[in-house]
């Protein structure tokens, strides 16, 4: 399983050993980098991190075996709901900023 020891990096800030399913929000909150993003009013002080690009990396080793045919099929099972998640958190963080700005009188 790909679940362990990923990297996050981006915006200076690297961290190590993060298991997913996350998203950079809950990864620097875990690390104590910044406040829970669920808190309220806490999105205008973190919008700096949906401007930054992130990069999620992790090496695994991959049996001898798996290199005798023509190609490697690498099956990422949640990487859609992850970015479902993201994406449904994102909308939620948008509504709470405008309803907070009035946005949506």
């Amino acid at each position: 399983m790909l679940n362990k020891n990923w990297q996050i990096s981006g915006d200076s800030i690297a961290l190590d050993s993060i298991n997913i399913p996350t998203e950079v929000h809950l990864a620097l909150a875990a690390a104590g980098l910044i406040p829970d993003p669920f808190m309220a009013g806490a999105e205008k002080e973190l919008q700096w991190i949906s401007r930054s690009q992130w990069v999620w990396e992790t090496e695994f080793t991959a049996e001898k075996s798996l290199f005798n045919g023509n190609f490697i099929e690498l099956v990422l099972k949640e990487l859609i709901l992850m970015l479902m998640f993201i994406s449904m958190m994102n909308c939620c963080l948008r509504q709470i900023i405008c309803s907070e700005t009035g946005a949506f009188q």
